[in-house]
């Protein structure tokens, strides 16, 4: 079992030594992962991403957590969150992380469904505290279906820039590389979130 972080079981947070050990899960993942066709349903993508995930992290131990996902056998999302990575034994005590497509070939702004990304039902989940209420990290997941991530991201940052007062962007800040991992697909963003400052954590996948 890595000893990076210690998941040690009551703690009111998920813990902040374990989040880039579980962004680097999910990158690690993701490059043997079973790519998705673009007209592939999200729900059933994460699905299998979940179960990829599952496999990986028991095999390795590389990170002491448990991971849930909310979308069921059949592939149908009941609007929960679609990844859960829980330490500890306290059930409100997890790393949350929401996946949408990007980038497809149809619909949306630009083709980007950048729009959705960021909005009520995207990052504002997080910041609306629909997911994670009281934690300090969260994170999004991009399926970038047409493989072009410099794409997904100049959109995203596009719409969070016009989006900044709803999603109570911290000032003189928008999507910027990640602090915790050296990867020009990771990139996070800083929320001034009662009583607490939030971040959120982007992972653009390319499929």
């Amino acid at each position: 079992m890595s000893t990076r972080g210690d998941a040690a079981g009551f703690e009111n947070l998920f813990p902040d030594q374990l989040v880039p050990d579980v962004l680097q899960l999910i990158l690690e993942t993701w490059r043997d992962f079973d790519k998705p066709a673009d007209n592939e349903r999200e729900p059933r993508i994460t699905r299998r991403l979940r179960k990829a995930l599952n496999s990986r992290n028991r095999h390795s131990e590389q990170v002491p957590v448990r991971i849930d996902s909310e979308v069921d056998a059949e592939g149908v999302e009941p609007g929960q969150i679609d990844f859960r990575f829980a330490a500890g034994w306290l059930p409100e005590v997890y790393f949350g992380v929401e996946a949408k497509k990007l980038n497809t070939r149809s619909g949306g702004r630009w083709g980007s469904q950048a729009d959705a990304y960021t909005g009520k039902e995207g990052m504002g989940r997080f910041v609306r505290g629909k997911y994670g209420r009281g934690h300090k990290h969260g994170g999004m997941l991009a399926y970038v279906m047409d493989g072009d991530c410099p794409r997904a991201i100049g959109c995203v940052a596009e719409m969070i820039a016009d989006r900044r007062v709803d999603l109570r962007i911290k000032p003189d800040t928008n999507l910027e590389q990640s602090p915790l991992v050296e990867d020009e697909n990771v990139l996070a963003t800083e929320h001034d979130i009662h009583p607490r400052q939030l971040t959120i954590h982007h992972l653009f996948l390319a499929a």
